[in-house]
């Protein structure tokens, strides 16, 4: 697979993040879980562009059934972050990984607000915008910095998880 070419598709994905039409149709679907027509379009676009790369994967998209999945799939959360799109906070991504023999081997995060691009290909590293990520060997874990997020759809959760 050529991931040179899935980077420029992704690209193409910041006009549709920007168009003030389909970031003001915005649905609820359960408490602080929406969905914007952003989140439709990316996903129906991904899929139409993808197929035209290798016709033979299969396509898992928050927004779809999901029928007929197959170990070679793209795996899409075409607006991760869909509550900050729909306050104007400006920092949601597009995520995108490429799952082959039930094995994940490319993964890229694009956030179109910051035109940050966050990939990485299996056997050949991680990198951002482009420059290769280098790897720190034994930090101490005191020394990281940890970033998780909780879910704002489980507030169930949300104590157990504070607590982890």
């Amino acid at each position: 697979m050529n991931y040179e070419k899935v980077l420029q598709i992704i690209y193409k994905t910041k006009d549709i993040v920007f168009n003030n039409d389909l970031r003001s149709n915005v649905l609820l679907k359960g408490e602080a879980d929406y969905l914007t027509a952003v989140d439709v379009e990316i996903s129906a676009f991904l899929k139409e562009e993808l197929k035209k790369l290798d016709k033979n994967i299969s396509f898992m998209s928050e927004e779809d059934k999901n029928d007929n999945l197959t170990s070679d799939r793209w795996i899409l959360d075409p607006i991760d972050g869909t509550t900050n799109l729909v306050y104007n906070y400006n920092l949601s991504s597009v995520s995108l990984a490429h799952m082959k023999n039930s094995e994940i081997v490319f993964g890229v995060v694009y956030n179109p607000f910051t035109n940050e691009t966050f990939y990485a290909i299996k056997g050949q590293g991680a990198f951002y915008n482009g420059v290769k990520l280098e790897q720190i060997k034994d930090r101490p874990l005191k020394e990281c910095l940890i970033e998780f997020g909780a879910g704002s759809t489980i507030k169930e959760h949300a104590d157990n998880t504070f607590e982890v």
